[in-house]
């Protein structure tokens, strides 16, 4: 689970299983996944951030400087926590899955909140999306107990 140990691993796979001819072109087809990867993350996750702050504050549009600061920002956090966790692979995808468990209910009533106050939304729309934020709030909260040794 150490993370540099994770990508020889993967490679020593792909050539046993296909060949060693193998090795150099899926570590370049997983470096382009991975890159590309980085780049849709880094830039849609930063613009639905400058977008949801522009929604907040009232502001008629999300100016360019404001997108190109969330990006650097995002960018930043991002790299201090990989470097800050690079010697544990393990550590860091239970960042990740806490992270997730834990701000998806919030994320998701964010966005109900938008979208049901820009527009309206059919009965069955409605009853929809309480349930899927039922489902969230209910998975976190197994996800937290199991965390916390409550279920067995």
């Amino acid at each position: 689970m150490a993370g540099g140990a994770y990508i020889p691993q993967l490679m020593s796979m792909y050539g046993a299983a296909i060949g060693q001819w193998a090795v150099p072109l899926m570590a370049l087809i997983a470096f382009a996944c991975m890159f590309g990867t980085v780049i849709s993350v880094v830039d849609g996750y930063a613009r639905a951030c400058a977008e949801s702050v522009r929604l907040l504050r009232s502001r008629p549009e999300m100016s360019s400087r404001s997108k190109d600061l969330w990006i650097t920002g995002i960018s930043l956090i991002a790299l201090a926590i990989v470097v800050w966790m690079s010697a544990s692979l393990a550590d860091m995808l239970r960042f990740a899955m806490v992270s997730a468990f834990l701000t998806a209910p919030v994320f998701a009533w964010l966005n109900f909140s938008i979208i049901r106050s820009e527009r309206q939304l059919s009965g069955t729309m409605r009853v929809l999306s309480y349930v899927g934020l039922v489902f969230l709030v209910g998975f976190t909260l197994l996800f937290l107990a199991s965390q916390f040794g409550l279920l067995a």
